[in-house]
């Protein structure tokens, strides 16, 4: 199959993103398209700042639209789109020069309907992503079973044979997405295929409250498509953790120290499943530790966006009955 003269739309949601806006562009137009005709639909949730006036510049087109997940913005552009392949981009990152050039040459196999990877970390990065970073690459070529939204590529038409991503879901929509696709074709992870997250946490404090964030809609997301039992994990640690979270004062205050201690084990043992599920002996000690530290971070946040999500639920609930 020839990519000549084909066009590639590139998707970008943006929300007063005049900060990153102009490096994402740049990196845009900087990139390598020999045979591509490049399409720049930026979809724009009621700006404040200057993230409209940069996008001008760039010749991109401008969708306004305010309200709505990002999910909805993202398929508002795809609707707009003209290309056969649509290219989701996050206004706060930044691409590699050969991304597009190395994702087309893998739709000649018309069993793969999207590529990508897990966006990367900056160049000058604190201990909390370049620590992290271990946890969440995945290294050279392989089949997943969903892609990160912020470096996405996919068939146009795979795309709306799927229906886009899911507008009820505040996050988690790319799993979600990825999961119906995978039904039916591949899904590649390519660590060519790269994009930088400039805005990766950098703290202890980031960390924590953009995990929140990141969980927000991951029971809603696993109730929406087919079970998968690789995602069972991601909602039984979190039920667990608020579990032993609500109950550790009771079992304390009865004495229930059997109980409480195979608790506490298992809580603290479940980090160490985490990291060593993906990574093997061969990082220094104060790494793997720092990891540990991380992941405990982690298990808090997603129980924490958990219960945050439940009782928004409830709240909706009663709302509705009143």
């Amino acid at each position: 199959m020839q990519h000549n003269s084909q066009i590639l739309s590139i998707i970008i949601p943006t929300k007063n993103e005049e900060k990153f806006i102009m490096k994402c562009l740049d990196s845009i137009k900087r990139a390598e398209i020999t045979g591509l005709k490049i399409e720049m639909i930026i979809v724009d949730n009621g700006s404040c700042d200057l993230t409209r006036e940069i996008a001008n510049k760039y010749s991109a087109k401008i969708i306004e639209k305010k309200g709505g997940t990002i999910a909805h913005l993202r398929n508002l552009g795809a609707k707009e789109a003209k290309g056969e392949f649509l290219a989701f981009i996050d206004a706060d990152c930044i691409i590699t020069k050969n991304i597009f050039v190395d994702a087309l040459r893998y739709f000649n196999n018309p069993e793969i309907a999207a590529v990508g990877a897990r966006p990367g970390i900056p160049n000058k990065s604190t201990w909390v992503q370049k620590t992290w970073a271990y946890q969440r690459n995945e290294n050279g070529v392989q089949q997943v079973y969903w892609l990160s939204s912020s470096n996405f590529i996919v068939r146009k038409s795979v795309f709306f044979e799927f229906d886009g991503f899911n507008e009820d879901l505040i996050t988690c929509e790319d799993y979600d997405l990825g999961v119906r696709i995978c039904s039916k074709y591949k899904l590649i992870s390519d660590e060519n295929i790269r994009s930088i997250h400039l805005r990766e946490p950098a703290t202890v404090k980031d960390f924590f409250l953009k995990e929140i964030w990141r969980g927000k809609s991951n029971l809603l997301g696993f109730l929406s498509h087919k079970f998968q039992w690789q995602e069972l994990p991601s909602i039984i640690m979190p039920f667990f953790s608020i579990g032993l979270i609500i109950s550790f004062p009771f079992l304390f205050y009865n004495s229930y120290y059997e109980v409480l201690f195979l608790g506490c084990f298992l809580f603290f043992f479940i980090p160490f499943l985490m990291i060593f599920k993906k990574q093997k002996f061969n990082l220094p000690i104060n790494t793997y530790i720092k990891l540990y530290f991380l992941a405990i971070v982690y298990l808090l946040a997603r129980a924490f966006s958990m219960l945050l999500g439940i009782y928004e639920g409830i709240l909706k609930l009663i709302k509705k009955d009143i």
